[in-house]
């Protein structure tokens, strides 16, 4: 975890101007995660804006989502890609989104950040809330702080959303504000040596440590919320039980509400408080996830838990050179 560091504007204004080849510092001192420095800053950053009080924004959830309907185009076709989602994250919970490809899943999901693609034309109908602001009203300031520090996503894919140009260490920095900041980030989530790898080029990492890289941009500004799409499906079973592990611990120390998009309902009852399953643009049922992966009453959960891979095999396993039924 991280500890939060005094020092002028202008030298964390120097620190983000900091050389990816600079060396880091040799000493880092000890680690909490919840930084009073930064979020300083990032209260600081969005002045002037039209926020809510913070008494305010206890109260609120963090997003919500109202009658919202999103259509995207594509080959000149347009296709209605959500229909009438009503949804609220609170404060301090893990949200499962569970659906199969295509279910809208992510395009809901991007929506709360504004992140949806510009050459998919998006028409948007219904009310959009994030870190209380009406995404739909947002300035391009506020909206560029709310994404450094008041979201944070975690991408499916870290290979292709890293810059395979710069060291790990200078991209986390963007965020954090500081190469000292950057490593106590990379100790707090498990990364090896981190003040060595905070030179290395995304490359030069494993796949679960460039997604541990990933989560530490994600929390580099004290977030309200993460966003975690699909951040384990390119790992193996050992690593993604670690990287959902640390989501856990990372909302438990920081208190953020986290939003997790999975295919897998087994992935989002390891972690999440609530499960919203999605089908076809829809929400077909949502509740805490015990009831969801006990007792579902939507025929479509009762479909995706049927088909969960099960490794059980039924009876004594065969004797030495005798072929099992069903082996072939």
């Amino acid at each position: 975890m991280l500890t939060s560091r005094s020092g002028s504007s202008e030298s964390r204004r120097s620190s983000l101007r900091t050389s990816p080849n600079e060396r880091p510092p040799s000493s880092v001192p000890g680690n909490t995660i919840l930084s009073e420095r930064r979020r300083k800053r990032r209260d600081d950053s969005l002045e002037g804006e039209v926020s809510p009080a913070p008494t305010q924004r206890a109260a609120e959830p963090v997003a919500s989502l109202k009658n919202l309907h999103i259509s995207l185009e594509r080959n000149g076709v347009r296709s209605d890609v959500l229909k009438g989602i009503d949804l609220e994250i609170g404060r301090g919970e893990i949200v499962g989104i569970v659906g199969e490809s295509g279910s809208g899943k992510s395009v809901m999901t991007m929506s709360m950040m504004k992140l949806l693609p510009e050459s998919s034309r998006p028409h948007i109908d219904g009310e959009i809330r994030a870190a209380g602001h009406d995404m739909s009203a947002i300035s391009p300031k506020a909206l560029r702080e709310l994404r450094r520090h008041r979201i944070g996503v975690v991408f499916q894919d870290p290979m292709s959303s890293l810059n395979p140009t710069m060291h790990v260490g200078s991209q986390i920095t963007e965020k954090s504000g500081s190469a000292e900041e950057s490593i106590r980030l990379m100790e707090a989530v498990g990364i090896p040596e981190p003040r060595r790898r905070y030179r290395s080029y995304p490359h030069e990492l494993s796949g679960g440590q460039r997604q541990r890289a990933m989560i530490a941009m994600a929390v580099a500004g004290d977030p309200e919320l993460i966003i975690a799409d699909e951040p384990t499906t390119a790992l193996d079973v050992t690593v993604q039980a670690q990287v959902l592990a640390l989501l856990k611990q990372t909302q438990q120390r920081l208190g953020c509400s986290v939003v997790m998009v999975t295919h897998d309902l087994g992935v989002a009852g390891q972690i999440a408080d609530r499960i919203v399953v999605m089908n076809a643009g829809e929400i077909v049922e949502q509740g805490p996830s015990h009831q969801i992966l006990s007792a579902p009453k939507a025929d479509y959960t009762k479909r995706l838990l049927a088909a969960r891979l099960s490794l059980d095999v039924p009876g004594p396993p065969p004797a030495p050179g005798v072929t099992s039924k069903g082996s072939r």
